[in-house]
């Protein structure tokens, strides 16, 4: 009778380990990317709703908006803010958000514009298109604005 493994059944079971391990090491590396981007996504779209929901109700007698800021070595972030539009609003009730650095935001709304507002008592938006958040380590969500005011996320 024997007791114990020999050296051969031991270099098998770890080199059965380190190709699994190497196939399934990329896979589990990309969930912190994936669970950021959805944070992010989800919170800008909140923050979007928000602005059209505060926009129909007319609270403080005002439409609300949201700009994208896209910046070079500094993180993008994106801004709720109350007025007509970015230039004119009142920046007192800024409510600004700072994204993370490792993602990177993107629009694509009609016109080049890199801000939403909406008209009161129907929420329709000025603009509509897409805005891409990308990781650094790899994938993206995309948030689609609709002519009515409505968002997707892809």
């Amino acid at each position: 009778m024997r007791f114990g493994f020999t050296l051969i059944e031991l270099l098998i079971v770890l080199a059965i380990g380190g190709i699994i391990a190497a196939a399934v090491g990329p896979a589990i590396s990309r969930f912190p990317s994936g669970s950021q981007l959805d944070e992010v996504a989800g919170d800008l779209k909140q923050v979007i709703q928000l602005a059209r929901e505060r926009s129909v109700a007319g609270v403080a007698g005002s439409t609300y908006g949201v700009f994208l800021e896209q910046n070079t070595g500094a993180p993008d972030r994106y801004l709720l803010f109350r007025g007509a539009s970015y230039a004119t609003r009142d920046s007192l009730y800024d409510e600004p958000t700072v994204i993370r650095n490792s993602l990177e935001l993107t629009a694509a709304l009609t016109g080049g514009a890199t801000e939403i507002t909406f008209t009161s008592s129907w929420g329709t938006p000025s603009v509509t298109g897409a805005i891409t958040l990308t990781h650094a380590a790899g994938g993206s969500r995309t948030l689609r604005l609709n002519d009515l005011g409505f968002i997707t996320t892809e």
